[in-house]
C-alpha cells in the first residue's frame, strides 16, 4: 500500500484516514482483539488522542498497580515490570486512612509488561535517590 496524504498534503500515518466531511479518524485493535475508531476534527487533535491510546496501550498498568511496585517487581536488565499486586487506599470515617495490599481480581490482572525507555529512566532517577 503507497503513502497516504490528506487534503492539505500532511503524510498521514498507518491506521489514520480523512474522511470525505474533512474530520480524521484512527482505527486501531486492542489487546482483546477489538477494533476501535478515534475521530477528530484536526490531524494535531487526532494524534495526541493517538499518543495516549499507544501510550495506554504500551504500559497497560493502573495507578494502583504503580503505587505499588516494589523494586522486585522491576527487572532493569530485561526492561520488564511485573504486575501481581496493587496498592488500595482507605479512607474510612470509624477506622480512619490505611493503604492495603491486595492480589489482582483476575489471572489476567498478574502480568509482565514491557518497561518504555521513558518509565526506564524515571525509575533509575528515582533509584538514585
Amino acid at each position: 500500500m503507497g503513502k497516504r496524504y490528506d487534503k492539505k498534503h500532511r503524510l498521514l500515518k498507518t491506521g489514520e484516514s480523512e474522511r470525505p466531511d474533512g474530520y480524521y479518524q484512527y482505527r486501531y485493535t486492542d489487546r482483546k482483539g477489538k477494533r476501535h475508531t478515534l475521530t477528530a476534527g484536526t490531524l494535531e487533535e487526532l494524534r495526541q488522542r493517538e499518543e495516549e491510546i499507544i501510550r495506554d496501550k504500551s504500559d497497560g498498568i493502573r495507578a494502583g498497580e504503580i503505587t505499588g511496585l516494589r523494586w522486585q517487581d522491576i527487572d532493569m536488565d530485561e526492561d520488564l515490570i511485573e504486575v501481581n499486586h496493587t496498592l488500595v487506599y482507605y479512607n474510612h470515617a470509624e477506622n480512619g486512612c490505611y493503604f492495603s495490599i491486595h492480589t489482582p481480581k483476575t489471572k489476567a490482572g498478574n502480568r509482565t509488561i514491557p518497561m518504555l525507555d521513558e518509565v526506564k529512566q524515571a525509575f533509575l532517577d528515582e533509584k538514585r535517590y
